[in-house]
C-alpha cells in the first residue's frame, strides 16, 4: 500500500461542492448555529448578547459578530432577507435557520469581529485534521478580502477591544472571496502541533495587511467594508487506513468485501482496475460496499482518494473465493 499526500497542506482549498460533515466526526459543538436559548431581534450584538443567545459560541473581542435567522420578521436587520435599508444583503442560511455574519475589513481602521467556540475535546498533539467552514460575501458589500481564517489555541482568547487578533492561523485563505450567491467550502487539512481546545475564526491580520478588491458600485453599506456569512463549521480527524490486501466474497459471511478499517463515509472515492488498466468498478462516496461482483478471482488494483483533501493510497488488492 502506498500513501501520499499531495502538497495540500499550505493551500487553502475553495469549492462549491455540498460536502457535509457526518454526525459523531465533527469536534465542532453547533457548527451551524442552530442551538439557541433566545432569539435576538437585531444584528448588532453586544458581548453579553451574543454569549447568552447562541450555544457554545462566544464574542472574544468588543467586535459584535452578529447572528442571522429567518425565524424573524424580514423587518428586523437580522433576518438575511431584510427589508431595513441596512441589510447587509440576502442570503439562506446553508443549514438550517441560522448562520453568523462579521466583517474582516471594515472602514474603521483595524476593526475585526471574530466568533470562537470550545471544541468537543481537546485536539491530539501530532493527529491531521480536515477543517473548514462556508463563507458567502454580503450582497450590499462593496468590497471582498482575503484572510479569513480558523485559529486553533489552548486557551480561550478574550480581548476588550476590536483591534485585530494577531495571531498566524493554522488555515487562512489568500484568496479574496467575492462570492455572493452562493456558499464557498473553505477548508484544509492541519496537524495539531499542541492539543488545542478552542477555535476561533476572523481575519487574523492588520489592514495593511488584508487585500481589498471591489466588487461593486453600491455604496448602499459605506466603502471599504467587507462582511461575510458564515456556517456549516467543522474540525475532523483524519484517520489512517488500514487496507486490507485480499478479501475472500465466498458466501461464508466473513470477509465478504473490500472493507478498509478507519474509513469516514461520503470521503473517499475508489477506483478499482484490472491488470490492463481498465476500470471494472468506481465509487464517489466509497462506503465499503465492493464485493467484487462479477470479477473473476485474481489480483486487482485500487486508487483511494479523499474527496476534499491530497490524500491517496493505491495498491492491490486480491480477490480469492
Amino acid at each position: 500500500m502506498k500513501k501520499t499526500l499531495a502538497g495540500m497542506l499550505c493551500l487553502f482549498l475553495l469549492a462549491t461542492g455540498s460536502y457535509r460533515p457526518v454526525a459523531g466526526q465533527n469536534l465542532v459543538p453547533n457548527p451551524s448555529f442552530e442551538e439557541y436559548d433566545r432569539i435576538q431581534y437585531n444584528f448588532v450584538l453586544t458581548k453579553e448578547n451574543f454569549n447568552s443567545s447562541v450555544r457554545y459560541w462566544q464574542m472574544p473581542t468588543a467586535g459584535t459578530t452578529d447572528i442571522f435567522t429567518i425565524l424573524v420578521d424580514q423587518a428586523y436587520n437580522n433576518n438575511p432577507h431584510s427589508t431595513s435599508n441596512v441589510a447587509v444583503g440576502a442570503q439562506d442560511p446553508k443549514d438550517g435557520d441560522f448562520m453568523i455574519g462579521l466583517f474582516t475589513k471594515s472602514i474603521n481602521p483595524n476593526y475585526r469581529e471574530y466568533a470562537q467556540v470550545k471544541l468537543l475535546q481537546p485536539l491530539t498533539r501530532d493527529q491531521m485534521y480536515f477543517a473548514g467552514c462556508y463563507v458567502s460575501l454580503a450582497d450590499n458589500m462593496q468590497y471582498a478580502s482575503n484572510n479569513i481564517g480558523m485559529l486553533f489555541t489552548k486557551d480561550r482568547i478574550e480581548s476588550s477591544t476590536y483591534a485585530p487578533l494577531l495571531f498566524v492561523p493554522q488555515i487562512n485563505s489568500q484568496t479574496i472571496i467575492e462570492e455572493k450567491t452562493k456558499w464557498l467550502l473553505l477548508s484544509n487539512t492541519f496537524t495539531a502541533s499542541e492539543s488545542f481546545n478552542y477555535l476561533t475564526i476572523g481575519n487574523f491580520y492588520t489592514d495593511e495587511n488584508t487585500q481589498l478588491k471591489k466588487v461593486s458600485d453600491s455604496i448602499r453599506i459605506s466603502s471599504d467594508n467587507a462582511y461575510y456569512f458564515i456556517d456549516s463549521v467543522f474540525v475532523e480527524p483524519i484517520n489512517e487506513l488500514e487496507i486490507p490486501n485480499v478479501f475472500t466474497p465466498n458466501g461464508d459471511e466473513y470477509n465478504q468485501t473490500f472493507y478498509i478499517k478507519g474509513l469516514q463515509e461520503d470521503r473517499w472515492v475508489l477506483t478499482i482496475v484490472n491488470r490492463w488498466g481498465q476500470t471494472v468498478y468506481k465509487s464517489r462516496y466509497y462506503h465499503n460496499e465492493w464485493d467484487g461482483k462479477g470479477l473473476t478471482p485474481g489480483v486487482y488494483y485500487y486508487y483511494l482518494k479523499h474527496r476534499y483533501v491530497g490524500i491517496e493510497y493505491n495498491g492491490k488488492i486480491t480477490i480469492l473465493r
